[in-house]
């Protein structure tokens, strides 16, 4: 059912089917469209989806493979989340990609990919997990998602990025001072005023508003 269903004959790969295309494939190769020889699924026949994997308009990245193709015209299109499937490498796809490869290399001989590839892509893995603090020390790490040309964590660039931003904001607010009294004010509470307190995400704080009723 997988390669009848999954297969788009035309793009060569495994790919989404989205709920709204009965019959038709998403039209983008994903690098999830390897995970069926993670379950030892495809026959040869289909081996010579691995060609993309290294493809500069592929999947090919220093940091671990492209979660979706460069060549699509949805590569890394702009969305307002941290978290994104459209491009950047993720150090939870690429294991998969590797245990897949390796079932594909411990299968039937085939000409398409071979073990020096796997070695790449496992070092460009462990190259990945390592970040830059402060101090300029490098030390050990692992994240969600990253930049799979330079090595940039995406979500903690992001998230520290907004936590500068909700601290200033919070800075300015506090700076705030009631002026007339039935008006507005800010962090404190008097029977003529309610309360509310906005809790980020970014922030290890609540920010107290009190706003006229």
């Amino acid at each position: 059912m997988i390669s009848l269903r999954l297969w788009n004959t035309h793009d060569e790969f495994y790919e989404t089917v989205p709920r709204s295309a009965a019959n038709g494939w998403s039209g983008t190769r994903e690098v999830i469209g390897y995970i069926p020889w993670y379950f030892d699924i495809p026959s040869p026949h289909f081996d010579r989806e691995w060609k993309f994997l290294f493809d500069p308009t592929g999947f090919a990245g220093t940091y671990g493979p492209t979660t979706a193709e460069r060549r699509s015209p949805r590569f890394n299109f702009t969305a307002p989340h941290a978290c994104l499937w459209n491009g950047p490498s993720w150090p939870f796809a690429t294991p998969q990609t590797l245990v897949a490869l390796a079932n594909l290399l411990n299968g039937p001989p085939q000409s398409v990919i071979g073990p020096r590839e796997y070695r790449d892509v496992l070092a460009d893995y462990v190259r990945a997990q390592h970040l830059q603090i402060a101090n300029g020390k490098i030390i050990p790490w692992v994240d969600e998602d990253l930049d799979p040309d330079t090595g940039q964590w995406i979500a903690r660039t992001i998230l520290e990025r907004e936590k500068t931003t909700a601290g200033e904001s919070r800075a300015l607010l506090q700076s705030f001072r009631l002026r007339r009294s039935d008006h507005y004010g800010i962090g404190r509470r008097t029977p003529c005023y309610r309360e509310f307190t906005y809790d980020s995400p970014a922030c290890d704080e609540s920010v107290a508003m009190v706003c006229p009723r």
